[in-house]
C-alpha cells in the first residue's frame, strides 16, 4: 500500500541552503555545508531516505559535476551526487550520459537497510515542498494522534525518523497523523506564536505562501571555499530559474581569486540583451 510521508503536511520541514567545499579531492568533493539544489525530500512517499530526513543532518559528495544543456531549457544531464547519513551513503543521484531525457536515476536505503532504485522526473529533484517555503517552524514537542488510535509524540528531530518509520510498520494506515492543539511556531526573527487550531494553521502557511515567485537554483560548477580567503566563497556558478525553467540569472564566483568579487548577470527587460554586475560575495544569501 502507497506511503503517506508526503501527507504530513508542515510536520516534516527541511530548509535549504548551498552545500560549499573548501578544497577538492580528487575524484570525491565532500561538502561541510547545506544543499539547495537537489531536495530528496520532493520525491516522498515514493521515495524515504533512511535518516531523519532533515536536510542538516546529510553530507553531500560531488563524484561527477552537473552538466546542463541549454537546448532542453539547462536540463541536468549528466553528473552524479551522493548523500550520507552518519558516514553511510544513502541516496545517489545519477543525471544520465548526456541524453535530454528528462530523467535521472535514484537510490536510496530504507529504515530497514534495504537498497532501491527509480527513475524520477529530473525536475521534480530541484522542486520544494509546500512547507519548505514557509516562514516558520513547529516548536518541539508536537504531539499526533496516529489512525491507529495511538498517541505519538515529536520531541527532537530525530523523532521525524520513528514517525516515517510508524507507517513503514503500518501499511494498512495511510490516513495522516492528527496534530494536537494548541502547539507554537516560531517565525524567522525568533517570533514564537500559540495556534489552537487547524483553520489558525492554515491561516499562517497562506500567509507565507510565495508560490507565485518560486525561483530554481542549479549549481552549475561547484562552489569552492578558500581557508586562505576565510572560508570565503571563491570559485563557482549557480544559475536561477523560474517555474517554467526559464533562465532568469546566474552569480559566478570567479576563478578562484581571494578579490571578494561576484558577478551577478541577467537580460535587461528593456534592451533584451544580457547585462552584468560585479557585488560584494559577502552579500550574497543562498534561497531557503
Amino acid at each position: 500500500m502507497k506511503r503517506v510521508l508526503g501527507i504530513l503536511s508542515i510536520a516534516i520541514m527541511a530548509t535549504l541552503f548551498v552545500f560549499t567545499s573548501c578544497s577538492k579531492d580528487n575524484d570525491k568533493n565532500e561538502t561541510d555545508e547545506k544543499s539547495a539544489y537537489i531536495n530528496f525530500k520532493s520525491l516522498e512517499p515514493e521515495v524515504l531516505v533512511k535518516g531523519t530526513g532533515d536536510k542538516d543532518d546529510y553530507t553531500m559528495r560531488i563524484i561527477e559535476d552537473l552538466v546542463k544543456e541549454k537546448r532542453c531549457k539547462y536540463e541536468v544531464v549528466s553528473g552524479l551526487v551522493e548523500f550520507y547519513y552518519q558516514q553511510e551513503m544513502v541516496f545517489s543521484v545519477n543525471f544520465g550520459n548526456g541524453d535530454c531525457d528528462g530523467v535521472a536515476v535514484v537510490t536510496w536505503v530504507k529504515e530497514d537497510g534495504s537498497t532501491h532504485t527509480s527513475s524520477v522526473d529530473v525536475w521534480r529533484l530541484f522542486k520544494k515542498d509546500d512547507d519548505q517555503d514557509k516562514c516558520f517552524k513547529l516548536v518541539l514537542p508536537i504531539h499526533y494522534l496516529m489512525p491507529d488510535g495511538s498517541d505519538f509524540i515529536v520531541e527532537t528531530k530525530d523523532d521525524w525518523a520513528a514517525l516515517r518509520a510508524w507507517y513503514e510498520n503500518h501499511p494498512d494506515y495511510n490516513a495522516k497523523p492528527i496534530m494536537q492543539y494548541p502547539v507554537d511556531i516560531e517565525f524567522k526573527g525568533d517570533k514564537i506564536i500559540t495556534v489552537t487550531n487547524e483553520r489558525e494553521m492554515m491561516r499562517y502557511k497562506k500567509g507565507c505562501d510565495s508560490s507565485d515567485n518560486k525561483i530554481f537554483e542549479v549549481i552549475s560548477e561547484e562552489l569552492i571555499r578558500s581557508e586562505s580567503c576565510n572560508g570565503e566563497v571563491v570559485s563557482g556558478l549557480i544559475e536561477y530559474y523560474d517555474q517554467k525553467r526559464n533562465w532568469l540569472f546566474s552569480i559566478n564566483f570567479g576563478d578562484g581569486e581571494c578579490d571578494g568579487i561576484a558577478t551577478k548577470c541577467w537580460i535587461d527587460k528593456e534592451t533584451e540583451e544580457r547585462d552584468c554586475k560585479d557585488f560584494d560575495v559577502n552579500d550574497w544569501k543562498p534561497i531557503g
